[in-house]
């Protein structure tokens, strides 16, 4: 799959308005399925974050979808070596800066 269908596909499935507060709630968003930690993000989430409870179901949500979706990328790893891999979307929206090239229109400061 291009670079380009990639950055379609993630900015379809999470909109531009969205993604600012995905990249930052996605830790806690994963800590919510950690039985032990669910109330430390839920808080965090909230209270640091300034979540609702419908933002925190958006998110969810679309976190879940981003997972699901899987796609075969090449990468170069240096002059002579190109690997082949199996990502998904929110993989690759996580990856520390994926999430600037995919969206170079938001301000993720």
């Amino acid at each position: 799959m291009t670079t380009q269908k990639v950055k379609k596909d993630v900015r379809t499935l999470l909109p531009s308005e969205f993604a600012k507060k995905f990249v930052l709630c996605a830790p806690y968003l994963s800590a919510l399925s950690i039985l032990e930690h669910a109330n430390d993000a839920e808080t965090v989430l909230k209270d640091k974050l300034g979540c609702n409870d419908d933002d925190i179901g958006r998110l969810q949500a679309i976190g879940g979808v981003l997972e699901s979706v899987c796609v075969e990328v090449k990468e170069r790893v240096d002059r002579y070596k190109v690997v082949n891999s199996t990502r998904s979307l929110l993989s690759i929206v996580c990856d520390g800066e994926s999430h600037l090239k995919i969206y170079p229109d938001v301000n993720f400061n």
